[in-house]
């Protein structure tokens, strides 16, 4: 399906929502939910294959941000996980300190606890 920029999607609009009061979760295990971070780290680049000549050897440092729920911290990493639950969690990182640029703790629910809920529109 095409959208209206040419590019390949599902059509129509996300439009953000505060649903008062309604979570998921439910308030015991918002007692519990670890905070949410975004890490700006830089990552280390491989080349694939050979790579001709050895006079022009270039270092490249790709720049990386990682958003996601703090699960640990040492004095050498940060581990974060994509989705978190009150039994499980998936999607783990764990991200060397000696890379992180920053962290950034984000508000994930709002001022009072409060869900987002993204709506989607159709056109």
């Amino acid at each position: 399906m095409e959208n209206s920029n040419g590019g390949r999607g599902v059509r129509g609009r996300v439009r953000r929502t505060v649903s008062k009061g309604n979570n998921l979760l439910g308030s015991a295990a918002l007692k519990n939910i670890p905070k949410c971070v975004l890490i700006s780290w830089l990552d280390a680049c491989h080349e694939f294959g050979w790579q001709e000549g050895n006079d022009d050897i270039k270092s490249e440092i790709v720049p990386c941000v990682t958003i996601g729920w703090l699960l640990g911290e040492s004095d050498e990493s940060i581990k974060v996980c994509q989705t978190w639950t009150v039994d499980n969690h998936a999607q783990t990182i764990v991200i060397p300190k000696g890379m992180v640029l920053y962290v950034t703790e984000v508000n994930a629910f709002g001022d009072n606890g409060d869900s987002i809920k993204a709506e989607s529109k159709n056109k």
